[in-house]
């Protein structure tokens, strides 16, 4: 998952992410390193709030760099 990309990206912290999302700071560390992921259902509002697609929030690394060349 991007999530740590395109929240850098906007210069959120992983604290105000989750304040967004109502969920634990500790939740989006356990998403951005990979421990765990969102529940299907937070998928939309996630994409939403860190403005990108669920494709290229869940597209593996390699592909979104990729895809970025080619923009």
């Amino acid at each position: 998952m991007n999530i740590k990309v395109y929240r850098k990206k906007l210069k959120i912290t992983q604290s105000d992410l989750a304040a967004k999302m109502n969920v634990t700071q500790g939740a989006i560390v356990q998403w951005e390193s990979g421990i765990c992921f969102p529940r299907a259902d937070k998928l939309p509002m996630l994409a939403n709030i860190l403005n990108c697609s669920i494709e290229e929030l869940i597209m593996p690394e390699v592909m979104l760099s990729s895809t970025a060349k080619l923009h």
